[in-house]
């Protein structure tokens, strides 16, 4: 029989303690072990903490007793447990009855696909979407849940250091060329994203503190890291480490992206660069996580189209030439939620809210005064009432609401406070001397340029900084580059400031922005060393317990607010619609559409 993995940390306490420590809880569940069962984060499965687990039977009659080894548990055994919540592995794939099969939905998005759309090379959440469709996960984590899905690997242990994973593999699985998914793909993908020839976009960062792959047999795989990696499960969620063919990366080399080849719901057909991306039904599929219906896609297939204008988005919607689109702007939701032709989606997206990034390194914002200035002049509401009311909110703290480490007290405070700027900038010299409104110091004026992203959708508010920062006089230049002029600014510190996001199931993204290593690449556009932060983000990536993990990343936020490295603008969320005859549309854990259910209401 197949073996359950159950989480490592049991039998850690039995090391350490010798003997189980179990909830006082007065009811008892027991629980069969079934196919599919995936408990490696037993506690949230069965909805109590991890310390209160767990008796044990074979199935057979036998007494429960605790389990020392958890990898004994198989099929058919039973798990005694506090509570009465049962694990995820019960729920029932979703039927739509009033689905009908084929058509092709057309998605209007906001945004262009960047300069590769090979998941492993990419940068863009628009791409992320597309990618989504062609590519699966070893596992998945969906929205408003936190326990992670089986996907490609249907089972999963973590070894006590948080160093080592094992992961068992589905054995009917194929990619869209006919190539065996197996362990040596799964060695081969996690190898080519760690070797820096190819120039990867987000996903050395997910992947880690990366060692090495190892293949145990055909359908099992061992991946390593040099250091602890807790975030590595749901980073393994995101697209960025999904499973592309290794026949075909190998084939089309720096062509791949036309040719992207996963062993997803649906198969590219087109990419057309900067422009659209069409995908078709993948027939064969019958993989996907438990909580989609089982078999192909209802759609025939999926166009994604870059149409940059919001009007013309949304005219192309209401007029039927698209489906779907993302970023429904403010002025026009409420004349849109009442049309009875559309529907709205509204979804809480995870990782970082819109901030600033600060530049600390060079003058002037290379004085912590200068950067508590800047942030006490911004007035997060102001923008908020200006340009989101009703679809964004004031971000007080540098964490979207779903994510460990959130303060909600923290979020709540009014950080406005224009005098208090002034003070800041007082006290460490920075005076109008000549009248025209703009602070000097030592011959020099007080400018600090902030340079933006084309079309990322970074004018607006960037524009109101402008005014509010010349309030407490500091004058705003801003500077707007393409995609690949404006990375490399911000790599060589030649900016003061810079608008950011991030879409991310889980707060090890931090890394990315805090850690010292990832200072001159993404995404430490701060130019931000302490080595109190590194080693914060080391102790988290180490922790597993949900408790240990809050108060570490709230700690890391603290921080980052203390030295004004970055900070919170506005919260971001998903605000799209659809034509009133689209259906099965669901979120993932980061706040990205899934369509392995989509369709055309009959």
């Amino acid at each position: 029989m197949r073996k359950l993995s159950i989480l490592v940390l049991v039998a850690m306490l039995v090391s350490l303690f010798g003997v189980p420590i179990v909830g006082a809880q007065d009811e008892m569940t027991d629980y069969e072990v079934k196919g599919g069962d995936v408990l490696w984060r037993i506690g949230e499965a069965f909805g109590v903490p991890y310390l209160e687990i767990v008796e044990a039977t074979n199935g057979a009659g036998g007494d429960y007793a605790f389990i020392e080894d958890p990898d004994l548990i198989e099929i058919g055994w039973k798990l005694r447990v506090p509570g009465k919540a049962l694990p995820y592995a019960s729920i029932e794939s979703p039927t739509y009855p009033d689905a009908s099969t084929g058509g092709t939905l057309i998605y209007g998005v906001w945004q262009s696909f960047g300069d590769n759309i090979d998941p492993h090379q990419a940068v863009l959440q628009v791409t992320a979407q597309a990618d989504k469709t062609i590519f699966d996960s070893l596992v998945y984590m969906r929205r408003g849940d936190q326990t992670v899905y089986p996907g490609l690997a249907i089972d999963w242990t973590i070894s006590s250091d948080v160093k080592t994973y094992v992961f068992t593999l589905r054995e009917d699985v194929t990619f869209h060329d006919g190539t065996p998914f197996n362990a040596e793909a799964v060695k081969y993908n996690f190898d080519w994203v760690a070797d820096p020839d190819n120039l990867p976009g987000n996903s050395p960062t997910v992947l880690g503190p990366y060692e090495s792959t190892e293949v145990i047999d055909e359908y099992t795989v061992q991946v390593n890291f040099t250091d602890a990696n807790a975030a590595f499960l749901p980073n393994l969620a995101q697209m960025w480490l999904s499973m592309g063919s290794p026949t075909a990366k190998e084939k089309w080399g720096d062509e791949y992206q036309f040719h992207l080849t996963g062993t997803g719901p649906f198969m590219l057909e087109e990419y057309v660069a900067g422009e659209r991306i069409s995908v078709v039904r993948n027939p064969d599929y019958n993989w996907g996580p438990p909580y989609f219906h089982e078999g192909p896609a209802y759609l025939d297939g999926i166009e994604f189209r870059a149409i940059n204008e919001d009007s013309t988005r949304i005219a192309a919607l209401e007029t039927g030439e698209i489906h779907m689109m993302d970023r429904v702007p403010t002025v026009d939701l409420a004349r849109m939620t009442a049309n009875p032709d559309l529907q709205i989606l509204d979804i809480e997206a995870g990782g970082m809210p819109w901030t600033m990034q600060i530049n600390v390194i060079k003058p002037p914002t290379d004085e912590l005064a200068v950067r508590k200035a800047l942030f006490y002049a911004t007035n997060q509401e102001l923008m908020v009432d200006t340009l989101f009311k009703g679809t964004l909110s004031p971000a007080h703290w540098l964490s979207e609401v779903p994510m460990p480490g959130y303060d909600a007290e923290k979020d709540a405070e009014v950080t406005y406070n224009p005098e208090l700027a002034k003070e800041w900038l007082e006290e460490a010299g920075w005076v109008d001397t000549d009248g025209d409104g703009i602070r000097e110091k030592d011959g020099q004026r007080l400018v600090v340029q902030d340079y933006l992203l084309a079309d990322f959708g970074m004018d607006e508010f960037t524009v109101m900084q402008q005014q509010m920062y010349a309030d407490v006089g500091i004058e705003l230049e801003i500077l707007v580059l393409e995609v690949a002029a404006g990375v490399e600014a911000w790599n060589n510190a030649e900016h003061n400031m810079d608008p950011a996001f991030f879409w991310w199931p889980d707060p090890g993204f931090n890394r990315l922005w805090y850690d010292s290593g990832n200072i001159g690449t993404c995404c430490n556009w701060s130019h931000y060393n302490n080595p109190e932060m590194d080693a914060l983000i080391l102790e988290g990536e180490a922790a597993l317990d949900p408790a240990d993990r809050d108060a570490i990343y709230h700690e890391i936020y603290e921080l980052a607010l203390e030295d004004v490295a970055q900070f919170p603008l506005f919260h971001k969320r998903y605000v799209g619609a659809t034509a009133d005859n689209i259906g099965g549309i669901s979120f993932d854990i980061t706040g990205y559409p899934d369509f392995n259910d989509a369709h055309f209401v009959k």
